[in-house]
């Protein structure tokens, strides 16, 4: 007669007890937050939250210098950074947070759109999706493909158009 197997179950692993609701809180809110992929996203963001930051501590330098035109207290605002930076907190004033999430969201902006502009500043890059392809195909020479994804072409009358490209740049 088969032997049966007993359901036994395992003895469950005790947490350490949370009686603290501000513990409970933030563990309930921390383990929502990695299962919503918050830790990618938080690294994304954390560059641009440290230009707010940095934007908002230039705003309150600014706001507490004592100068009677802007010129003036631009320059000055230069030396009270210092006093600024003494503590570590931003500032909580609205026009220095305002101040910070602008320059933070203008910092991303600016790597938004020079990210989209980077493939008409590489070297070589046509974009040949606009050209009709049967035209194309005839004015190619030789191709090689390398690495997978790089193709190496050589073009019909190659040396005229180099120096047509030299001429316009």
């Amino acid at each position: 007669m088969p032997r049966q197997k007993k359901n036994r179950k395992k003895p469950e692993k005790e947490s350490p007890a949370r009686t603290n609701p501000i513990d409970q809180a933030l563990t309930f809110v921390a383990k929502r937050f990695v299962k919503a992929g918050g830790t990618k996203l938080l690294i994304t963001v954390f560059p641009y939250l440290i230009f707010g930051y940095f934007g908002n501590k230039m705003a309150y330098a600014y706001r507490i210098t004592d100068a009677p035109d802007f010129f003036n207290k631009l320059l000055g605002s230069m030396s009270n950074l210092g006093v600024a930076f003494k503590t570590i907190l931003p500032s909580l004033h609205p026009m220095d947070v305002l101040f910070g999430a602008v320059f933070g969201v203008i910092m991303r902006l600016v790597v938004y759109f020079r990210s989209k502009n980077s493939k008409k500043f590489r070297k070589g890059y046509i974009d040949i999706s606009k050209y009709d392809k049967r035209i194309m195909a005839s004015l190619i020479e030789k191709a090689e493909v390398f690495k997978g994804d790089v193709l190496q072409v050589t073009w019909k009358h190659q040396d005229e158009y180099e120096n047509l490209l030299k001429l316009t740049s």
